[in-house]
């Protein structure tokens, strides 16, 4: 999703910073990455309630959770979809169509009350 209004950051569960940073060149990660472990608060999968890696969580705008789950896949659906809302050029009717239905599956999973999010950490 290059170019478009989409963010991706990531929660890594390694032991030690250096080992997250290995990882990052290995696999040339190109996204923010926060450690899990946060000192003197609780981790971040506890505060997000994660209970199995990855977790996906797409949030939009408003910082309603539009998804939360483990398929890759449906996740980058739903992304697509919210980020075609300000950019239409992104998505072909047959992809909104799919869009629709994996939505209609995932219902359960779509937080009604927005959570806000902090734009800085720590602030």
């Amino acid at each position: 999703m290059e170019g478009k209004p989409f963010a991706l950051i990531g929660v890594n569960s390694d032991e030690t910073p250096e080992i997250a940073l290995e990882a990052v060149k290995a696999n040339e990660l190109n996204w923010r990455s926060f450690q899990n472990a946060r000192e003197g608060q609780p981790d971040i999968a506890t505060d997000w309630k994660v209970s199995g890696w990855p977790t996906i969580v797409i949030i939009d705008g408003k910082g309603i959770i539009r998804y939360r789950g483990h398929d890759g896949h449906e996740a980058t659906k739903v992304a697509t979809k919210y980020v075609a809302l300000l950019d239409p050029s992104v998505l072909e009717e047959e992809v909104i169509e799919e869009v629709e239905e994996v939505e209609e599956e995932i219902v359960e999973e779509i937080v009604e009350e927005p959570i806000i999010i902090d734009e800085e950490p720590g602030s």
